[in-house]
């Protein structure tokens, strides 16, 4: 989710028409993820208090939310679909590292907790991948559609 948006800023410049404000634009984008990913970590300990399953259903439910919302194609529901994703990240990095501690023995904490950031890495190196495939700002294309509806579609499994 993260990872996205720097690979994807020339199809969304050309989508959204930026021109010369494309800065301004792709600041505000860049910046809606990553203060929800801050906002959803710091919101984490109070969905703790409803359980880890319950924790983890809303955040699934909140990124179908997020990923559909992302998928209509306008600058406001762009910057909604950032925030939501981004504060979806935050509850992630929340509950991802308890989750893992309270399954895994003591001896491999250490090792699930960098095999846990190993896989956040790939993610973001598999959005990269897949932006390789986008069009440049003068084609339109809809291809844009499936990154953004990626995380949605991961949430559903």
């Amino acid at each position: 989710m993260l990872g996205q948006c720097n690979s994807m800023r020339n199809t969304f410049s050309g989508l959204y028409h930026w021109g010369d404000n494309e800065d301004m634009y792709f600041t505000v984008v860049s910046t809606l993820g990553t203060a929800g990913a801050l906002a959803g970590t710091l919101m984490g300990s109070f969905f703790a208090k409803f359980g880890r399953k319950i924790f983890a259903y809303f955040i699934e439910v909140l990124l179908l939310i997020g990923s559909g919302i992302g998928l209509i194609e306008s600058l406001p529901c762009l910057f909604i679909s950032r925030g939501i994703l981004g504060i979806c990240a935050g509850l992630y990095s929340y509950l991802t590292p308890m989750y893992i501690k309270e399954i895994s023995p003591v001896e491999w904490t250490g090792l699930t907790g960098s095999i846990n950031h190993l896989f956040i890495f790939v993610g973001v190196e598999v959005a990269s991948v897949f932006s390789l495939f986008l069009p440049d700002k003068g084609e339109s294309n809809q291809a844009w559609r499936l990154l953004v509806g990626f995380p949605g579609a991961i949430s559903i499994l």
